[in-house]
């Protein structure tokens, strides 16, 4: 992975995809590599995220500051290309009110729950200080340096009853990683297709750790990544790709 840019929207990363494509198999066939135990900056990165919504719900659970700064160094640390493109929603047409931002949406709403948390504490509230100075790893100008690590983050709103879906252009034999986090109201479900419909992996967000998936594909293609929430509460998420 760290040899590619990893482009930050889907309509550049399917003109890298078509240009080094593969030839797929037939559509009998998955596209995963199941013997491949590869890993690659981008698997790794998405795995840290993971850790850090997880450090990030503890904190808020237990009105731990700490917890919630190593979460905001790890998001900060890490950085992010967000994904502009537009998600699909399926399921009843209902509306889907707003939430307001949670600790690990990112490096900034996690140190914004810390500093509430540690008022009084000079100490603390001086380490915040300087971990908002020392701002992000890197900041995204168009041109990625090959030595970056940089993959792509959304945080949206799945409503209740419904699913969200996200069609994410894959490289061949470049190993990769989802990772999905919850606000905690409901349980979510992760669910990764492959351009034939195969089911290539399923896991939950159980209100406490993160979901996640990890695959290396055969060859170049459109993976569809679903996002289910079968609660009768609308829950805030974030999906690291």
């Amino acid at each position: 992975m760290s040899k590619n840019v990893w482009l930050s929207s889907v309509a550049a990363a399917c003109f890298a995809i078509a240009a080094c494509a593969a030839t797929p198999a037939s559509a009998a066939d998955s596209n995963a590599d199941s013997a491949s135990v590869a890993i690659s900056p981008q698997t790794e990165a998405v795995a840290a995220a993971g850790m850090a919504h997880a450090l990030a719900k503890y904190g808020e659970k237990t009105k731990d500051p700490v917890a919630l700064l190593a979460a905001a160094r790890i998001l900060q640390a890490i950085g992010g290309v967000p994904l502009t493109t537009p998600v699909e929603r399926e399921g009843l047409a209902t509306s889907t009110p707003e939430k307001p931002a949670v600790a690990f949406d990112s490096a900034a709403s996690a140190m914004k729950a810390a500093r509430n948390l540690a008022k009084g504490q000079a100490p603390l509230l001086a380490m915040i200080d300087d971990t908002e100075k020392s701002g992000s790893r890197k900041a995204f100008n168009g041109s990625i340096d090959r030595h970056d690590i940089v993959f792509l983050v959304r945080s949206d709103t799945v409503r209740s009853n419904g699913t969200d879906v996200y069609n994410i252009p894959l490289i061949a034999r470049e190993p990769w990683r989802v990772s999905l986090s919850g606000d905690g109201d409901e349980t979510l479900l992760l669910l990764v297709y492959d351009e034939n419909g195969h089911e290539i992996c399923r896991d939950i967000d159980n209100k406490v750790f993160s979901a996640s998936c990890s695959v290396t594909p055969k060859w170049a293609g459109i993976y569809k990544v679903k996002i289910q929430n079968t609660g009768p509460t609308p829950v805030r998420y974030v999906i690291h790709f």
